[in-house]
């Protein structure tokens, strides 16, 4: 009867440690899954941050571009005007001239008809006074066409002033309009930027939510499995053939380590107010000498000395037990038991149990 018993129980604890396996693989890849959307989410965040940026030291040499050219326009207005008052200087010059020229053809049309030549040389009193006379209409003869000539190179000046000082306008508006152009380029690719980031924050704030509920599933999957252990374990018939010795309460890890017996689960918890599995390992050891970073039972697979005869003090590692790989640990006490962060709090569980050794990974030292 009591055999009939044991069996019972041993087959309602097969089913239920087989049931969550599908829930489990599944709760695994959900949360990979969900950490490559966050992973991809945060890159494009990054990526998109580093562009905003970019455009805005863009904008700020832009800025400083049109702010340089309107000093320059401002210097080229003062030219301008300069130019100006030159231009206004040599016109009047020139209407002078235009005047004494004028009043000169003027007289001639007044004087008779008559040979210059002739006159001079009748109306001279000597050889010297006709040569005196035409010395002086030479000179006559020769600030005319002096003034004609000043006339001639300053209305070419003035034509010359006006055409630079329309070109040097054309460049400087054409240039400050370019610059603006660019400016508000700038500022529309700038904007299109940061409702992109807006839509990447709210994606990455949506898959960091589905991770966490992810998360907390595979917990909730690893505190049944822990607890389906723990039914095996209560349900199964002492194995005998396992050694059964006195826990090594000497060693100095597995004594600080028994202290906090009952202490609750806590996903992710690392003091003595709730502790995980590999939250536990890392407040023992970081508190009996050890200088180790915080990491979960992955990291710490990959970083301990593997061993196949445990010692009180050394790691037990479990896999597959809600999801792929290294899953659970616990600290090796002697007599074939370990202590670990298990669905119940801080206790003690045989290494004989079916769940542990249908789960055993191996046994690592730092």
């Amino acid at each position: 009867m009591f055999s009939k018993k044991i069996i019972s129980l041993t087959l309602a604890g097969v089913l239920l440690a087989s049931a969550p396996i599908t829930s489990v693989n599944a709760a695994s890849k959900k949360v990979e899954t969900k950490q490559a959307e966050v992973n991809k989410y945060q890159n494009q965040l990054t990526d998109l941050s580093n562009q905003v940026k970019n455009i805005d030291n863009q904008i700020n040499d832009t800025e400083k571009q049109i702010s340089d050219k309107k000093d320059e326009i401002a210097k080229t207005e003062k030219t301008i005007k300069d130019k100006n008052d030159r231009i206004t200087y040599l016109q009047g010059r020139i209407t002078k001239r235009n005047n004494i020229i004028k009043e000169r053809l003027q007289k001639m049309q007044e004087q008779p008809r008559s040979n210059l030549v002739t006159e001079v040389l009748f109306n001279s009193s000597s050889i010297m006074d006709f040569f005196s006379r035409i010395s002086s209409i030479n000179t006559l003869f020769q600030a005319d066409q002096n003034i004609i000539d000043d006339q001639k190179t300053e209305q070419a000046e003035v034509v010359k002033e006006k055409q630079s000082i329309k070109d040097k306008q054309d460049t400087l508006v054409a240039a400050k309009q370019d610059l603006v152009n660019k400016q508000n380029d700038l500022a529309n690719s700038q904007k299109e930027k940061q409702q992109a980031m807006n839509q990447a924050t709210n994606q990455l704030k949506q898959a960091v939510a589905e991770l966490q509920a992810a998360k907390e599933d595979a917990t909730r999957l690893e505190q049944e499995s822990l607890r389906l252990a723990e039914l095996q374990d209560a349900s199964s018939p002492s194995d005998s053939s396992q050694p059964t010795g006195p826990v090594a309460s000497g060693n100095s890890i597995v004594d600080y380590a028994m202290q906090f017996t009952g202490v609750p689960y806590v996903f992710g918890g690392t003091t003595p107010s709730g502790f995980d599995c590999s939250g536990f390992i890392w407040y023992v050891y970081s508190h009996t000498g050890h200088s180790i970073a915080r990491g979960n039972v992955a990291t710490y697979w990959n970083q301990v000395t593997k061993v196949s005869s445990p010692e009180p003090g050394d790691l037990v590692f479990l896999k597959d037990t809600y999801i792929s790989g290294p899953s659970h640990m616990g600290i090796y006490i002697g007599g074939n038991q370990m202590i670990h962060a298990g669905s119940k709090g801080i206790g003690t569980v045989s290494l004989s149990s079916g769940f542990v050794r249908s789960h055993f990974l191996g046994y690592g030292r730092f």
